[in-house]
């Protein structure tokens, strides 16, 4: 599904280039007039030349992409924002083109070679640059293949969230990482903790009854999940943490 962004008050549509956790990031002429930093303005969304949604996003980061192309990364700026853009998207979810064919695994980890990737990784704390992180498993059963992949790209872009709840259960948990693997309409999720071995079976429980009970709410989207019973810890050599996609065998069911 391809989508762009149009500000009220600037002439030029914009392309979607990534919808990550860090935003909706889209391409933008240098020339153009640029949008304030940090104040929400009115915009709307659109797919296919028709509007998606009207809402207020913000504008967070602004980086050049290379020559004359910048790329701008914005936000929606509150709550209701939020949900109307990703309802609206739901609601044409049959639009997504690259479905995988049955059996076949679709990696759906973020797009890292970015300059604005680099940006946000420089602005991660030392703190949470512990040497040796746990990483834990889940899989999520969705109705269809259409609703896995867009249940994976609104995991992607709520990680912030996540990772403040992650935080609100426990003082001393950090979830630093999630990938997502796709296969027909089961999405595989690794989170990656700065946690104790013995904790993360429970955080990973809660976190995914969460997300399952917002899905629900939200989109009506009725998923269940799987805790996976591998835990594994890893590092990277210098010092940062990611989840290792391993061999997951099945574990509990969650409904």
């Amino acid at each position: 599904m391809r989508i762009a962004v149009e500000y009220a008050d600037i002439a030029q549509r914009m392309t979607v280039v990534r919808l990550d956790r860090h935003g909706l990031t889209a391409n933008i002429a240098d020339d153009a007039a640029l949008p304030q930093l940090g104040l929400p303005r009115a915009a709307r969304v659109l797919c296919a030349g028709e509007t998606l949604c009207e809402l207020r996003l913000v504008p967070r980061a602004l980086v050049r992409a290379g020559g004359r192309s910048l790329e701008l990364t914005m936000q929606p700026s509150r709550i209701d924002d939020d949900l109307s853009f990703w309802q609206a998207l739901y609601a044409r979810r049959h639009l997504y083109p690259d479905v995988p064919a049955r059996g076949h695994q679709a990696d759906d980890r973020p797009n890292r070679s970015g300059e604005a990737w680099r940006l946000a990784q420089r602005e991660i704390s030392s703190a949470e640059s512990a040497s040796v992180g746990t990483c834990s498993h889940a899989a999520f059963k969705l109705p269809t293949a259409n609703e896995a992949l867009f249940f994976s790209e609104w995991l992607e872009f709520h990680f912030a969230e996540l990772a403040a709840h992650a935080r609100a259960m426990a003082s001393s948990s950090n979830l630093l990482e999630l990938d997502r693997r796709r296969t027909d309409a089961t999405v595989n999720v690794a989170f990656t903790y700065r946690y104790s071995r013995n904790a993360v079976g429970r955080a990973t429980d809660e976190l995914c009854a969460r997300i399952a009970q917002e899905a629900e709410q939200c989109f009506g989207v009725c998923s269940r999940y799987e805790l996976l019973n591998e835990q594994k810890d890893v590092a990277l050599p210098d010092g940062r943490l990611r989840s290792v996609p391993s061999a997951w065998q099945p574990g509990r069911h969650s409904n």
